[in-house]
């Protein structure tokens, strides 16, 4: 009769404890999130179309409402609407400018209301060549900017004259736009024609002033204020700082 234990699987041996297992699994490094993009508002939007047809600026300005044309003091006549709420500017070549809007949709409804109107004058109107010039948003960072700092890292792209205006214009190239920043932490981006472009601008200058952010953990509030209720203030600048 053979010996049941050549028949028993062989136990299994922990290996001896080294100085990597001892201390456990490695912990794996936390992921670093990126700061938030501030939301980027627009509140102008600029848009250009052709009606393809010389107009009488002063027709227009007498038989439409809302129409104003005084060729001493502006070349063009001013059109405005209620809904959606717009500018035109109507020239005697054809072209014409609609201001006003914040959106790219009631930018193109208002071009094609105020061609509509014209048309309905009598004019030959054909509403053509429509692009989107300009677009103008701001935002908030939340925190001050230090503009010196600014302006002396990136002395090619900047321009900051204090004597003579208070903020710093920033001029990026991708997109190529125009960022002007305030020390309030306010920036002002303008130069884009599209919302995408839009957000990569408010992102790139998010980034580049990022450096300059003060650290809130050594400022020192103003007498009668804690620590707490200042950051609350930075939190939620239209609170009280006080309850």
């Amino acid at each position: 009769m053979s010996d049941l234990t050549d028949f028993m699987p062989e136990k299994e041996v922990a290996p001896p404890p080294t100085a990597e297992n001892a201390a456990g699994p490695t912990a794996e490094a936390p992921l670093v999130k990126p700061p938030p993009i501030p939301t980027v508002t627009t509140t102008n939007l600029v848009a250009s179309c052709s009606l393809g047809v010389p107009l009488e600026l002063r027709d227009i300005a007498v038989k439409t409402r809302n129409a104003e044309y005084n060729p001493g003091s502006f070349p063009a006549c001013v059109m405005r609407l209620r809904e959606p709420k717009a500018c035109g500017l109507v020239y005697g070549n054809g072209k014409m400018v609609v201001t006003g809007t914040k959106r790219p949709e009631d930018a193109k409804l208002a071009s094609k209301k105020f061609a509509r109107i014209i048309q309905k004058l009598g004019f030959d109107v054909q509403f053509q060549k429509y692009a989107i010039q300009n677009i103008v948003g701001s935002m908030d960072v939340r925190y001050p900017i230090h503009l010196e700092t600014v302006a002396i890292a990136h002395p090619e792209v900047t321009r900051y004259e204090p004597e003579i205006f208070a903020g710093l214009s920033y001029f990026l190239d991708d997109p190529p736009c125009c960022c002007i920043l305030f020390c309030s932490g306010k920036v002002l981006i303008t130069g884009n024609r599209s919302p995408a472009d839009m957000d990569r601008a408010a992102r790139r200058i998010a980034e580049i002033i990022a450096p300059s952010k003060p650290d809130m953990e050594k400022f020192v509030p103003l007498p009668g204020l804690s620590r707490e209720e200042f950051l609350k203030v930075l939190d939620n600048p239209l609170s009280p700082p006080c309850s």
